[in-house]
C-alpha cells in the first residue's frame, strides 16, 4: 500500500524508487478554490518520466466528481486499480491537484502535490512537489501555498513524475 501511495503520490512508480516519498499533512487550500478542468477529464496512459525498459504504462481515469473535484482512477496494470480524490488550486496562475487516497486506514490524511501542463492538447505532464525542497516548511495549507509561491520557478521545487497521452477509445471496425 506504500508503494502505491507513493507510485501516485497523483496523479501521479518513480516516487516509490526515490529518497521523497512527495507527501505533504495538508493540501494547498483547505477545500476547493477553482473549478474542475475539463482538458485533464479522460483516460490517460503514462510513463515515469525516465521511463526504464521494464516499466510499464499505468493508467489514469479522471473524472468529475462536481465542479470543483475529481476522482482519479489509477490502475498500474496489476489489476487492483486504487481510487483518489482531488481537487485544484492555482499557485502563481499554474493548476495544482491536491490529492489524497480517501479510504480509512491508508495516507487518507496524507496529500500530494501534483502540478500539470499540456505539452500538446493530448499529452499530459505531471510533476510532483519535493518534500525535500519544502523540508522545515510548516504544514499547514497557508504555510505550503506560502512557501510555493515563494519558490515558484525553483529548478528543483518540483520533480518529474510522469508523462501521459490521452487514451482515446478507437470505434470498432466491422472488417469490412
Amino acid at each position: 500500500m506504500v508503494a502505491r501511495w507513493c507510485t501516485l503520490a497523483l496523479l501521479l512508480s518513480a516516487a516509490a524508487v526515490l529518497v521523497s516519498c512527495f507527501d505533504f499533512d495538508a493540501p494547498v487550500d483547505p477545500s476547493p478554490q477553482v473549478g474542475v478542468d475539463p482538458a485533464l477529464v479522460g483516460s490517460w496512459r503514462c510513463l515515469p518520466a525516465d521511463p526504464g525498459p521494464t516499466d510499464k504504462a499505468a493508467t489514469f481515469v479522471v473524472s468529475s466528481a462536481g465542479e470543483r473535484s475529481y476522482i482519479v482512477a489509477f490502475d498500474d496494470g496489476d489489476g487492483d486499480a486504487e481510487a483518489y480524490e482531488a481537487y485544484p488550486s492555482l499557485v502563481k496562475g499554474r493548476p495544482i491537484l491536491n490529492v489524497r487516497n480517501p479510504k480509512p486506514g491508508t495516507f487518507s490524511k496524507r496529500w500530494a502535490l501534483a502540478r500539470y501542463s499540456f505539452l500538446l492538447p493530448t499529452i499530459l505532464h505531471v510533476q510532483l512537489a519535493s518534500d525535500d525542497r519544502l523540508k522545515g516548511v510548516d504544514q499547514s495549507p497557508s504555510a505550503l501555498r506560502e512557501a510555493l509561491e515563494r519558490l515558484d520557478g525553483s529548478p528543483d521545487l518540483y520533480v518529474d513524475y510522469c508523462v501521459c497521452v490521452r487514451a482515446v477509445l478507437r470505434p470498432k471496425t466491422s472488417g469490412k
